[in-house]
């Protein structure tokens, strides 16, 4: 076999094909609009679920929450994040050892590193491909506890996602279904 009749090894196959887990998190800038669609949403749910005397209040509810809605769309960050391949993940978290007995990794600087590694894009008020390990802490000091737990959350979950091969999907009502005379038995 010569140079140019390389042989397609696994690799290959797997590397053409190799499709990661994404995940997406939103963080609301505007949070004055945050707290009125929480409230809105809350009188909204009262509303339909009372007598039909308040039910007229539900039109003008809903125009308010579409409104407030419209602006916290407006404030919005979309966060994209990818699964790392094991090694690099591996690599990350040694970069951060743990500080304290009962953590896999520095909880002070684990986070944002994670962050900043799995984020592929971030669309909405601003638009880059990806952040830096800088642009993560610049927010952990500006936004709050929960939006900074939401990123760190959805960065992490996706890590822990299997990529389900493309006909999963199309099997699962064979999965879910009861066993019967024409099932593979174990």
């Amino acid at each position: 076999m010569t140079e140019t009749q390389r042989r397609v090894g696994l690799l290959d196959v797997v590397d053409g094909a190799l499709s990661s887990p994404t995940s997406n998190q939103s963080v609301y800038l505007d949070g004055a609009a945050w707290s009125e669609a929480l409230q809105l949403r809350s009188e909204l749910a009262k509303t339909k679920s009372m007598d039909t005397g308040l039910r007229s209040e539900t039109p003008r509810i809903q125009a308010e929450l579409d409104q407030c809605e419209s602006r916290l769309k407006e404030s919005e960050l979309k966060f994209t994040f990818r699964q790392l391949p094991r090694l690099e993940a591996e690599e990350l978290a040694d970069q951060h050892p743990a500080t304290e007995d009962d953590m896999p990794w520095n909880p002070d600087t684990y986070p944002q590193a994670l962050i900043a590694a799995a984020c592929i894009s971030v669309t909405g008020l601003y638009s880059a491909d990806g952040v830096t390990v800088e642009e993560v802490n610049g927010l952990w000091e500006r936004l709050g506890q929960k939006q900074t737990d939401d990123l760190f959350r959805a960065a992490w979950n996706v890590q822990l996602e299997a990529p389900k091969p493309f006909w999963y999907a199309a099997t699962e009502p064979i999965r879910d279904s009861e066993p019967n005379s024409t099932s593979v038995t174990e």
